[in-house]
């Protein structure tokens, strides 16, 4: 049974990230029902840490639908995290679907408490680790420790392309240090390093249809063209 949820749970985050929220939405809506009927006959750990996966992915479905959603995601996310923490499952989503909505809110400083966990967590997945540095390292950034922050995110980037990981989502992370990169190269006047890397960013998320990366990649380089013509 698990292996259909798995694949059932993959379709619904590739139909997510092609910008579909409405279906994507009912998917993992469906999927959830599905668990939280399992788990009243199976509490083995596997169960719960696909569970705990699942609704991670939910809490991010939550914040791409932006406006409340991010409240309702943050509110998730605790209840998720406290269900990890008591069950002793230690899954990396938990601890992401936290710091990454308070990202979403603007406060950089209440995630950087939940980062810093996460990079411990993630220590023996250098993969994993690598985009919990690249996430912290924008904490970094947005609260004015800009060398610290690039020092963090360059590390991020060699971690993720280093991992040998085949994850079909690996795209969505390496992007994401990119524009991470970008906008810290940018804060040191090196705007056209920066552009450069949020081409490439935007270039593989365009290959691969990551539908959000695009949007965020599109807008940081009008940004950042904005400021070459300005300077």
């Amino acid at each position: 049974m698990l292996p259909q949820l798995e694949k059932a749970l993959k379709l619904a985050i590739a139909t997510r990230e092609s910008g579909n929220l409405v279906k994507s939405r009912a998917s993992f809506e469906g999927i959830i029902t599905k668990v939280k009927k399992l788990l009243k006959k199976d509490t083995s750990i596997a169960l719960k840490d696909f569970y705990v996966t699942l609704m991670g992915e939910f809490v991010i479905q939550y914040r791409l639908e932006a406006g409340s959603g991010y409240l309702k995601a943050l509110g998730l996310a605790k209840d998720l995290l406290a269900y990890d923490r008591t069950n002793g499952i230690g899954n990396p989503l938990s601890f992401r679907s936290v710091s990454n909505t308070l990202m979403n809110i603007g406060d950089f400083e209440g995630a950087e408490e939940y980062l810093k966990e996460l990079v411990d967590v993630t220590q023996n997945d250098p993969y994993k680790q690598g985009d919990a540095m690249s996430h912290l390292s924008l904490c970094l950034f947005r609260t004015g420790r800009i060398q610290e922050g690039e020092v963090l995110v360059d590390r991020a980037i060699r971690q993720i392309l280093e991992s040998e990981r085949t994850d079909e989502f690996i795209e969505i992370h390496y992007t994401h240090s990119l524009m991470v990169k970008a906008l810290i190269l940018n804060a040191k006047g090196k705007t056209q390093e920066a552009l450069k890397l949020a081409r490439e960013a935007l270039f593989i998320s365009k290959k691969n249809k990551l539908t959000f990366r695009i949007k965020q990649a599109t807008n940081l380089l009008d940004i950042l063209q904005k400021r070459t013509k300005a300077l």
